[in-house]
């Protein structure tokens, strides 16, 4: 009965596999350090899955959205609130790495490497831009917002892709959430590794 209760919890999965993975980097870091393609495979699948979901989910979504009006204020927010959430991110990380300097007192900087606050509008419109340019985020999701789109309008044609995109939609979160399962392993694979390799104190903020 425990056993299934704890099986069934993933957090108390998570946190023992963190801790057998600490447990053999501190025993054995020679054969810790072979653990990183568990965590290595995980992220993979994770990284290659989440387009697909994301298009899938998005295109669904939008689709089954009201009327034509509807669906293109939906996804004009969708849009607005994804670039403000990235603008609101890079706004903060930037301030704070300007504010804090974490790291200066490891690695000495020159002077003129620590950039002023004046700076931070420059910092951000290039991070965003490095953003937009390099990331696969942005073109996925206004894709499948003009799928979407495109399918919401065709009205009783689009009924059978529609039916179908549920379908998929579905499978796809059932595919996920096996795929998740496998999160304790991977847990145990970076923790072994990372403190295989750097050591103990690497654990610890």
């Amino acid at each position: 009965m425990i056993l299934a209760k704890l099986y069934r919890n993933d957090t108390a999965l998570i946190l023992i596999a963190i801790a057998l993975g600490l447990s053999l980097a501190i025993l054995r870091p020679d054969l810790a350090v072979q653990m990183k393609p568990f965590s290595d495979a995980f992220l993979a699948v994770i990284g290659h899955a989440v387009p697909l979901v994301m298009f899938v989910l998005v295109a669904s979504a939008i689709a089954a959205f009201g009327e034509r009006g509807q669906k293109t204020r939906c996804a004009g927010r969708v849009v607005a609130y994804f670039l403000l959430m990235a603008v609101l991110s890079l706004v903060t990380g930037a301030a704070i790495g300007m504010l804090l300097a974490p790291g200066t007192e490891a690695v000495p900087l020159a002077a003129s490497t620590v950039r002023p606050m004046s700076d931070l509008p420059t910092a951000v419109l290039t991070s965003l831009a490095q953003v937009i340019g390099h990331t696969f985020i942005l073109p996925v999701l206004l894709a499948a917002l003009l799928f979407g789109l495109g399918l919401g309008w065709a009205g009783d044609a689009g009924e059978p892709l529609r039916r179908r995109l549920d379908t998929a939609v579905a499978w796809l979160l059932k595919a996920l959430r096996m795929v998740l399962r496998f999160a304790p392993l991977a847990a145990f694979g970076a923790m072994a590794y990372t403190v295989g390799r750097y050591g103990p104190a690497s654990a610890w903020p």
